[in-house]
């Protein structure tokens, strides 16, 4: 895989991931602010828009995921599923 594209793989995992961040954030001060005057509106609706930032905030991070799975695929890297680690301190 050329540099070019390796590196848009990490931005485009950089950029899903703090983009989940700041909706994930954004959702919980709408829920906070939503006990407010201005924002009661906005948490009373049919929709509430902190579940709109809540959702948007999960697909952010699915696909900052996919991104990261293309990119390690991309690298050569072929098993990406963790194994489990072997702990030694109850060996007897």
């Amino acid at each position: 895989m050329s540099t070019t594209k390796r590196n848009w793989a990490a931005g485009c995992y950089a950029g899903f991931f703090w983009m989940g961040v700041v909706m994930t954030i954004a959702c919980l001060a709408l829920v906070l602010a939503g006990n407010t005057e201005t924002f009661y509106r906005l948490e009373r609706a049919s929709f509430p828009l902190s579940w709109a930032f809540a959702g948007v905030a999960i697909i952010e991070f699915l696909a900052a995921e996919f991104c990261h799975l293309a990119d390690l695929r991309a690298r050569g890297v072929e098993d990406v599923t963790p194994r489990p680690v072997r702990d030694r301190a109850f060996d007897f």
